[in-house]
């Protein structure tokens, strides 16, 4: 994350006069403590808040919103419903397990931050250890009830919401900042957690997904769940992620997690396919009818079609009348014709001949004998498609035409003869002959004959990457072009493919769902920019393989730049005045011209700020707000250092304002920053391998 300090944004408001009325506080009070209670066998502390003050006559006063523990180097707000009573009574535990309904203060840090964080790891050694914390009330200013100060978290902060009695400000000194307490060693729970994901294997669909961090006991069992339409393949199980990324998967649907000092997180992976059911055929066929001249073959009515997308079973197919000069030929052609549809014979054609009624001259003496030619290649794959073509054979007597071609085709199978040309293909290789025979009207023949050599059917393999190459993107490896004769298709159920990284990434980089065996087509994400090497093997059904590998560059996912636009000239204060007519109140607002340079979608943004309280023209030791709607404004619980290192976006922001406004009364200078944070898109990426971290984000502080 990119850290600019040298440029600040220093914000003023000049006061109007504004009346303030004083608030008093009653002199006696009791400061906050720590009290010990013994429950199943232990002695667990709680933190007592108790405080006992009232308001003079007026209409200022303030709210207690929550309090602020110090300890070490580490601050945290522990959050209160707000209290409009002055005398409030708190009893908050400090661990989990003392068998108070309230949440305990280590319950909250665990659920804000993290059990993996460093605030976390503090407070509980603080409480298996012992030691002294320090409590500072979250307090707000009202007017009127309604709430129209900033948030105080310091004793400087709350004397400066208003022009306070002596009374309050004693209060305030005594009871509500700056408060130690001494901590006996607590009976600390050690807990643990378990990651568990149900996955489509192949596309890394994620079916369920379940997150436990609140495990006491040393073991905890996960299985397989039943999902329609899928099948339970296999699962994988470990204690560290790589474990998952470069385990096995192995056919087990019960897993059970052993859990120890060095074995506190544990991943249990379960894979299914998709159950896919076999297309659904039909029970219709076809039949068509010709009528035809016998001699000539040519048809005397149109075909029928009227029997298309009839169901299986058996018809009764007439001829129709006999055409005008033309007689039906029952010889050849029976009539009624009985057709049977079914699933192995579900296309039928019918064919009544007519015979002329007009005699056939005969044809004269024959002259010459046909010339037959014969069209074919000279060297084809097993499994190729070919064609024997003898259509350009010719009849050596005027108006003559060839009557017949008949081919002869040793070692090849037949596809469909279509008269003149026939289309063949050869299952195993060597040479061989193909002879034709060509026979004219006369009834005279000629014949010629064509060799061809039939060599390994070969496939060629080919890789196609679609998607984003960019860091944490989905990237489609396709092999589906890949081709291979036709009667020897390409198995992709035999495809193979090897991902390695060349430079940049490393073989961890790489992930994927399932395995790289099996599939013709595999999404694949890089975490890492660097330059890969794609391999594919493709193996056709005669058993010949093919390889081939295309190099990739995965570009890095660039950081957005975080800017903030101010209504005013470059170089010139941006001043605000309080507004009598508007409650006293002044309003700044702030504009967010963030961009992304690589394209990417920024989906959250917060504007942060902080009052120079002691007007020192250091921000470094304030409190600092945040708003991610752009109106309202919260408290980070930290001071400058921790909201630069610690305030994590990711959790707090749900969207990426355009403008940000801010109503105060506080009278001095303002410090503003923004920090925004990209999407990934879930169409994008493999969402079962983003983690929050891979987010890019920036700030301008």
């Amino acid at each position: 994350m990119r850290r600019v300090v040298s440029k600040i944004l220093i914000i003023t408001v000049i006061m109007l006069s504004i009346p303030v009325i004083a608030f008093a506080a009653s002199e006696s009070g009791r400061v906050i403590k720590i009290d010990y209670i013994d429950y199943n066998g232990d002695t667990y502390a709680f933190a007592v808040f108790d405080t006992d003050a009232s308001a003079a006559a007026g209409t200022t006063t303030f709210g207690t919103h929550g309090w602020n523990l110090s300890f070490g180097s580490y601050k945290f707000l522990y959050e209160t419903p707000y209290n409009p009573n002055l005398s409030i009574h708190y009893v908050i535990p400090l661990v989990d397990g003392s068998g108070s309904s309230a949440t305990s203060i280590q319950s909250r840090i665990r659920s804000q931050k993290g059990e993996s964080s460093a605030i976390y790891q503090a407070f509980m050694t603080l409480m298996e250890a012992g030691g002294t914390i320090t409590f500072n009330a979250h307090i707000q200013r009202y007017d009127n009830t309604v709430a129209t100060g900033q948030f105080a978290d310091t004793l400087s902060q709350a004397l400066a919401l208003a022009n306070w009695g002596p009374n309050t400000q004693s209060d305030f000194e005594n009871e509500y900042y700056n408060r130690e307490a001494d901590v006996a060693p607590q009976p600390v729970a050690v807990t643990y957690s378990i990651d568990e994901k149900h996955i489509e294997t192949g596309v890394g669909t994620v079916l369920d997904h379940m997150s436990k961090d609140d495990i006491t006991e040393s073991s905890y069992t996960t299985q397989a769940q039943d999902f329609s339409g899928y099948d339970f393949v296999g699962s994988r199980a470990g204690y560290t992620w790589d474990a998952i990324a470069n385990g096995n998967t192995q056919a087990i649907s019960s897993r059970t997690a052993i859990f120890n000092a060095t074995q506190k997180t544990a991943y249990h992976y379960y894979y299914y396919k998709k159950v896919t059911s076999p297309p659904v055929i039909p029970e219709t066929g076809n039949i068509t009818i010709f009528y035809r001249d016998k001699a000539t073959n040519v048809d005397l009515y149109p075909p029928d079609t009227s029997r298309h997308g009839i169901g299986y079973g058996s018809y009764t197919i007439s001829a129709l009348a006999d055409p005008q000069g033309y007689t039906f030929d029952s010889s050849m052609t029976p009539s009624p014709q009985i057709v049977t549809l079914n699933e192995s014979n579900r296309s039928v054609e019918v064919i009544f001949l007519y015979r002329s009624n007009t005699p056939t001259p005969p044809p004269p003496p024959a002259a010459y004998p046909p010339s037959a030619i014969l069209d074919a290649p000279d060297e084809v794959m097993a499994g190729t498609v070919v064609k024997a073509d003898g259509g350009d054979s010719w009849s050596n007597n005027p108006g003559g035409h060839i009557e017949d071609y008949d081919f002869d085709y040793d070692g090849a199978n037949l596809i469909s003869d279509n008269g003149s040309y026939v289309r063949i293909w050869y299952p195993e290789t060597g040479t061989f002959r193909i002879d034709l025979i060509a026979t004219d009207e006369r009834g005279e023949t000629d014949s010629v004959d064509h060799e061809i050599t039939v060599t390994p059917p070969i496939p060629t393999a080919v890789i196609e990457v679609t998607g984003n190459k960019k860091e944490n993107r989905k990237v489609t490896l396709k092999s589906s072009g890949s081709y291979s004769p036709p009667y020897y298709p390409i198995d992709p159920t035999l495809t193979v493919w090897n991902i390695t990284a060349i430079s940049g990434g490393t073989a961890a980089d790489i992930r994927y769902t399932g395995f790289l065996t099996g599939t013709a087509d595999k999404d694949v994400l890089f975490k890492k920019a660097g330059t890969y090497r794609v391999r594919v093997t493709v193996i056709n059904t005669y058993g010949l393989s093919a390889s081939t590998e295309q190099i990739i560059t995965i570009a890095p996912d660039l950081p957005p730049v975080a800017k903030m636009y101010l209504p005013t000239p470059d170089g010139v204060p941006y001043v605000a005045y309080r507004d009598p007519s508007d409650a006293n109140l002044a309003t700044f607002e702030f504009f967010n011209e963030s961009s992304s340079p690589d394209g990417d979608t920024i989906d959250k943004a917060v504007g942060l700020y902080c009052y120079d309280s002691d007007n020192d023209g250091d921000y470094t030791d304030e409190q600092w707000y945040y708003s991610n709607d752009g109106t309202t404004w919260a408290s980070t619980g930290m001071n400058y250092a921790n909201t630069v290192s610690s305030f994590n976006i990711y959790s707090i922001s749900t969207s990426s304002p355009s403008k940000f406004t801010l109503r105060t009364n506080q009278v001095g200078s303002f410090h503003f920053a923004i920090r925004v944070m990209e999407t990934i898109q879930a169409a994008d990426t493999i969402a079962s391998f983003i983690s929050e971290s891979d987010y890019k984000r920036d700030d301008d502080f």
